[in-house]
């Protein structure tokens, strides 16, 4: 099996492995974290363990759509950057860079 580091990251655990390597183990843990007991995060990793996506080939697109009507708009993809903060910790422009990259690629 090849490690993330021999490839391109693909999935977000490949994501969440890159950036658990380049950050200093206390940045991590209050990213990869939860509040208090972190009964939050555990519930909503228990409900997103429960939905199987089936990947299906998509023959015949030329050029891939990822883009979703939500809200009466579209977004470039089904993603959107959550109202956190101490982006800071991780780059220096902070919630300001977030929002601007996120702009940048017409995710809200």
């Amino acid at each position: 099996m090849t490690s993330v580091t021999e490839r391109e990251p693909l999935t977000l655990d490949d994501f969440a492995e890159c950036a658990r390597r380049e950050l200093p183990p206390e940045v991590w843990d209050f990213i990869a974290g939860g509040a208090g007991r972190e009964r939050t995060l555990a519930a909503n990793e228990t409900a997103f363990d429960a939905v199987r996506l089936r990947p299906r080939a998509l023959p015949g697109i030329e050029e891939p759509d990822t883009s979703v009507k939500v809200f009466g708009s579209r977004w470039a993809a089904p993603v959107g950057i959550a109202p956190v903060a101490y982006h800071s910790l991780v780059h220096p422009d902070g919630e300001t860079g977030t929002a601007a990259a996120a702009g940048r690629l017409g995710l809200p």
